[in-house]
């Protein structure tokens, strides 16, 4: 049995594991987990677009790669998914 799977030309992560969230109503629930920290879909979602702002301020550009050198941290969701939102390419390493 042969399936046909419909591939879309552009695909962003971020955009499918953040921004969904947000406009499918779910920006008050958590989306991470750490220590006693709990962060919604919304703080993701505004620290990821800030993290992509902030790389794109630094000169990244689209299909770069960012080596990512961090402690398993909120932080480290906000840079991969940043990177990811801009077209970059993240390389994550976590400490």
């Amino acid at each position: 049995m042969i399936t046909s799977v419909e591939v879309p030309d552009r695909f962003n992560a971020a955009t499918a594991f953040v921004d969904a969230n947000v406009e499918a109503g779910r920006a008050e629930q958590v989306a991470v987990y750490s220590g006693d920290q709990q962060i919604t879909y919304a703080e993701v979602y505004r620290n990821v677009n800030r993290t992509g702002h902030a790389f794109r301020r630094l000169g990244v550009e689209m299909e770069q790669r960012v080596f990512l050198l961090l402690l398993d941290c909120p932080e480290f969701v906000y840079a991969f998914f940043g990177a990811m939102k801009i077209g970059a390419a993240p390389i994550p390493t976590i400490i």
